[in-house]
């Protein structure tokens, strides 16, 4: 006798699934909710939030009620919105600030920004999503286009031609042009035609995707994920862009003097009388040299917030003797905790629910460096104020700067990073891996930086970071 297990899906031969992408529709309403505008379609809607008179946000929603919440990226306080004239027409429904007009087809939900003089700057044709979560949308591109921006990529500056994906990636080797994705995600692409320049900045910390290579008169900005959530920057010149951008996302605070200077590293030096003997030789032969830093073989058993007891048995005295002739400590600090139940970091993050975890509650396990490891997670602002308050251990000792790395996050497994479906709890906001993973980079840092300061009685710290996001050169300052 045969069960239903029988007739599983799978066993009655592949299923053809044809894709559906919805778009907006045409215009049915619009208002304004205080100091926003809602603009619905038949389908969906966006509402639109002026910053200033050169910088909008427009967030595609689907639903009644638009969710305003951004990432830890944009800094709260320079998102107070701005009211501006609305004319409607037939066809049309116009804002206008003292710079630009944002005029929105009522029919198509096309949208363009043109400025006093009538000159298009942005055209966006359409925007769409599918069922499954998937965002895009798509803009012109002129004959004369060029386009920079994107932060870390191993190919040309101008990136016209050329399609790029945002995430966070631990690509060791090598780093060729044909690379799409690296450790960081800054998805932030500036469009330069003619004499205008503006910015498109994605606030998205999942999976996404710029593309300027496939459409010929078109380029597109797609997510896989999450919300699509666009802040348009207006120029005219790209300083400008960066100077807007940066206001949205933090600038970086003022570094130490010594961070300046020349910085020794390779991997990796493997005890205490090598690294005081490097010193010495660049002393002796009168190089420069204001840091140097220690890779993974300073811990005991790749533990963080630990030295190895054989091979750097007085790192306080050895740190000292280095300060003396000008020279700093930077050590590395990964994110993987080592799973042992002896070790008072990782049975710390256990029992006070510190680790990444399933959303049914078993804590998230990788393999990095220590063996089997767990990943805080600084999506929770009680774990990451943990996880900076550790950094008593490297201050107490002297040492005035950090080095975060393999905080993509990177796992030795398939997909070299943690599971999509990992819980970052995220202050009470619970969201995915898949939603949450160029953030986790960042946010280890921020909290690193906010440790640091904490317990250097007002020195500047110096945090370096592998992986990032759109405000991670700013972290220092939030």
């Amino acid at each position: 006798m045969e069960s239903s297990e029988a007739i599983r899906p799978e066993k009655m031969g592949p299923l053809v699934m044809t894709e559906t992408w919805n778009t907006p529709g045409r215009i049915v309403s619009w208002e304004r909710s205080e100091n926003i505008y809602i603009v619905r379609g038949e389908c969906g809607g966006m509402v639109f939030v002026f910053l200033s008179d050169d910088m909008f946000r427009m967030k595609v929603f689907r639903g009644q009620v638009p969710d305003l919440t951004t990432t830890e990226a944009v800094l709260a306080e320079r998102c107070i919105p701005h009211l501006f004239p609305v004319e409607e027409t037939e066809e049309q429904l116009i804002f206008t600030t003292g710079v630009i007009a944002v005029v929105i087809e009522k029919t198509t939900f096309q949208l363009r920004v043109e400025n006093k003089d009538g000159k298009v700057i942005m055209q966006q044709n359409m925007t769409s999503w599918n069922p499954r979560g998937a965002s895009h949308a798509e803009y012109d591109m002129q004959p004369d286009s060029h386009f920079y921006g994107l932060g870390e990529k191993s190919s040309f500056l101008d990136k016209r031609g050329e399609h790029y994906t945002n995430w966070n990636t631990d690509v060791f080797a090598p780093h060729l042009p044909e690379i799409e994705a690296l450790y960081e995600s800054i998805p932030l692409i500036i469009h330069m035609h003619g004499e205008l320049t503006y910015g498109l900045f994605l606030d998205n910390a999942g999976r996404s995707d710029f593309d300027m290579r496939s459409h010929g008169v078109a380029f597109t900005i797609g997510c896989s994920t999450g919300a699509y959530d666009i802040y348009f920057i207006n120029g005219p010149k790209m300083k400008d862009v960066v100077k807007r951008y940066t206001t949205l996302t933090g600038r970086i605070a003022l570094p130490p003097k010594w961070a300046i200077g020349y910085h020794q590293s390779r991997y990796s030096y493997m005890n205490q009388q090598e690294v005081l003997q490097l010193a010495r030789t660049f002393r002796d032969k009168n190089i420069p040299c204001d840091v140097i830093y220690l890779d993974i073989h300073y811990m005991d058993e790749y533990r963080v917030f630990t030295f190895d007891p054989v091979n750097f048995p007085e790192p306080e005295k050895m740190i000292a003797e280095l300060g003396e002739i000008g020279v700093r400590i930077v050590p590395i600090v990964d994110p993987g905790v080592k799973k042992d139940p002896k070790y008072e970091v990782y049975k710390e993050g256990v029992l006070n629910k510190h680790f990444c975890r399933r959303l049914e509650g078993d804590i998230f396990f990788g393999e990095v460096w220590p063996g089997i490891s767990a990943f805080p997670d600084f999506s929770d602002s009680r774990t990451a104020e943990w996880w900076g308050d550790l950094h008593k251990y490297y201050t107490d000792l002297g040492i005035q700067g950090i080095w975060n790395d393999m905080n993509e996050p990177a796992v030795f497994n398939e997909s070299k990073t943690m599971d999509l479906d990992v819980m970052h709890f995220n202050n009470g906001r619970p969201v995915t891996h898949e939603e949450y993973h160029n953030l986790y980079g960042m946010m280890m840092s921020k909290a690193t930086y906010e440790g640091l300061v904490e317990h250097m009685a007002g020195e500047r710290p110096f945090v370096l970071t592998r992986a990032g996001y759109a405000a991670s050169s700013g972290t220092a300052g939030r």
